[in-house]
């Protein structure tokens, strides 16, 4: 009697578990996919090397400090501030960070016309005793740059190395008035010396870059150089252009100077487009 109803329950259950397995089996959904932050074909992927133009405006102010070569003494401190008209070229990398923000480097150089020159009077204004002159030739940097991104501009802080290319002139002239002649007047000059530089300095600065088409920007920057101090020494100098006595007798003066440049300019980039666009730039984020 139970043999048969066993026999049954078994057969019950086997089936069961054949019409079971036969049922299709429950799966996880699959993940969604990556969220796109931006709309590609209007953004730009401020990633990869680019090379540009620019041009601008700078001005130097600087201050230079006589002494006496041989004591030390009868210190004189003067200004002198040039100005004027630089263009160059620039060259760089970006790398995208993040959705907004973008990390990179520049180096520039730039052929320059900053010209400024001064004029000394003797006590009583009569005579110009001598003419100082400076013309920076060149400038150059080696910055970093940190930016951040709204779509298709970036605003970015700078910093880093500069250099420049300076010719400095100065002339002498002499101090024994000539009859009849109305003052101020020039005397025959008595001596004048030119040199070049090259100081090396630092620079820090902050500009905004838009995209305007596919792989074209313009940019705007200021930056600000400071200068390692500059140090010569001037043979021969007339002791009256600085005060010294005996009259008639000439010095060694050490001249320091010191100086800073403020630089405007505009510039233009194209991007070689090395590196991700767009969209898959924005479906990493």
């Amino acid at each position: 009697m139970m043999k048969p109803f066993a026999v049954a329950v078994a057969a019950s259950v086997s089936s069961g578990v054949v019409f079971a397995a036969d049922l299709p089996q429950r799966t996880e959904p699959p993940p969604p996919p990556p969220s796109v932050i931006y709309d590609a074909p209007s953004s730009y992927a401020w990633n990869g090397f680019y090379l540009g133009d620019h041009v601008g405006y700078g001005w130097t102010s600087s201050t230079t400090s006589l002494y006496d070569a041989a004591t030390g003494l009868n210190p004189d401190r003067r200004g002198l501030d040039s100005r004027g008209v630089l263009s160059g070229v620039q060259a760089g990398y970006n790398l995208r960070l993040s959705t907004m923000v973008v990390a990179g480097v520049e180096v520039d150089a730039s052929l320059a016309g900053m010209t400024g020159n001064r004029y000394k009077n003797n006590s009583t204004n009569t005579e110009i005793e001598s003419l100082e002159q400076t013309r920076t030739n060149a400038i150059g940097t080696a910055r970093l740059r940190l930016g951040y991104v709204m779509n298709n501009v970036m605003f970015y802080a700078t910093g880093g190395l500069a250099v420049r290319n300076l010719t400095n002139w100065r002339t002498q002239y002499a101090t024994i008035q000539p009859a009849a002649t109305a003052p101020p007047f020039v005397a025959g000059p008595v001596s004048t010396s030119k040199w070049w530089s090259a100081p090396i300095g630092w620079t820090v600065g902050a500009g905004v870059e838009w995209a305007f088409a596919k792989q074209w920007t313009l940019k705007g920057e200021a930056l600000y150089m400071g200068w390692a101090s500059d140090t010569s020494i001037d043979s021969h100098v007339l002791p009256s252009v600085y005060g010294y006595f005996p009259a008639t007798a000439t010095k060694s003066v050490i001249r320091r100077t010191t100086s800073g440049t403020f630089i405007a300019q505009l510039g233009v980039n194209y991007q070689f487009g090395w590196g991700d666009a767009p969209a898959a730039i924005a479906a990493k984020y």
